[in-house]
């Protein structure tokens, strides 16, 4: 397959944003979330039962996989809005097709 061939498979649209800290007027350190692009391609996909009994505990929140063309920079801590909800992407896994990234992502 080719980077053609799973860009007809993204079916959802969603936007990106970074964790960043910074100060407030107090001087204590605030998390923030900085805009980075939207209109980002990807498809996302409801984590099952069974799926969500394979993961760590750590991850029992994760209520969607999220897979992205591998080109698209995504970290741990994003923050991916899709329909109006905000979601951050608890891991980052790269398919052994060089061709996507699949992410993990609890709703905040």
């Amino acid at each position: 397959m080719t980077t053609s061939s799973y860009n007809s498979l993204l079916n959802k649209t969603v936007a990106r944003y970074t964790q960043s800290v910074s100060s407030n007027a107090l001087g204590e350190q605030v998390e923030t979330k900085v805009f980075d692009s939207s209109g980002i391609k990807c498809r996302l996909s409801p984590i099952s039962a069974e799926q969500k009994s394979r993961l760590p505990g750590e991850f029992e929140d994760v209520k969607y996989t999220g897979y992205f063309l591998s080109g698209q920079t995504l970290t741990t801590d994003d923050i991916i809005v899709y329909d109006d909800d905000d979601y951050r992407v608890r891991e980052v896994y790269s398919d052994s097709s060089g061709y996507v990234k699949k992410i993990l992502m609890s709703r905040l």
